[in-house]
């Protein structure tokens, strides 16, 4: 109940060759459209792919997880004009949004920017509905195409050149692409500059979920392992002291 379906729609009317996916589309058919379109992939209700066991549901995680970059791709056997199997290669790689209500796979989680997005009160804009066929999505995909392509020298120019000191590893490759958009777009740098500002504080926070759990861990460990190992109540002064 809080929009994630209509963001999807949205952002796959307006993105560059959007498409909307949901987690039973086979691999093959998303590996093949993003391979001849370049699309950019918004995928619905993704939980299922994170805990799914069977072959096609590992297979789209597996998708996924090596098209988050430049050079993600997959081979398949094909069967050519003379019926023999011979191996393509398939390009993976490409802007992907997924929306769910559970957490992801961990690997998958680490190569994606997390937004929480929450439920509103405001009805006008719970009841609000997205036009199938909008006159206006095509009149501003019609502005956003031209706008980028004739751009895209600049814009891979900026790439080259622009650099961060805080962000690191794979955090600076997931927001480079953006931080490289923001400052082309806006030639005072504020909007560069709350990117960056928002990719720390991810950064930042995916830090502290990191070792929050190993901590706790360690903490119960040392109280479970003491030489008194008799029942007994531990309060909360005594885990916090494990803690810190």
């Amino acid at each position: 109940g809080c929009g994630k379906t209509k963001t999807l729609q949205f952002i796959s009317e307006l993105a560059f060759n959007g498409e909307s996916f949901s987690s039973n589309t086979s691999p093959a058919a998303i590996l093949r459209t993003i391979d001849a379109n370049s699309s950019t992939c918004c995928i619905d209700e993704v939980e299922g792919i994170s805990k799914g066991k069977d072959d096609e549901t590992l297979s789209v995680l597996s998708l996924l997880n090596y098209g988050y970059k430049l050079g993600g791709g997959d081979l398949k056997c094909e069967l050519n004009a003379k019926k023999q199997y011979t191996p393509v290669w398939y390009d993976g790689y490409c802007p992907k949004v997924l929306a769910g209500i559970k957490t992801l796979d961990h690997t998958l989680a680490t190569r994606c920017i997390p937004i929480l997005m929450l439920r509103t009160h405001n009805k006008e804009i719970l009841n609000r509905e997205l036009p199938a066929q909008g006159d206006d999505f095509e009149a501003l995909r019609s502005m956003l195409y031209p706008a980028m392509l004739e751009s895209f020298m600049e814009i891979r120019k900026r790439a080259t050149t622009i650099q961060s000191i805080t962000l690191t590893g794979r955090e600076w490759e997931l927001w480079k692409p953006i931080i490289t958009l923001a400052s082309f777009m806006d030639f005072t740098g504020e909007l560069c500059n709350r990117m960056r500002a928002l990719a720390q504080r991810i950064q930042n926070n995916r830090k502290e979920t990191d070792t929050a759990t190993p901590l706790l861990l360690s903490a119960l460990d040392a109280l479970l392992t003491q030489e008194n190992t008799e029942e007994k109540f531990c309060s909360t002064e005594e885990l916090y002291r494990f803690l810190s």
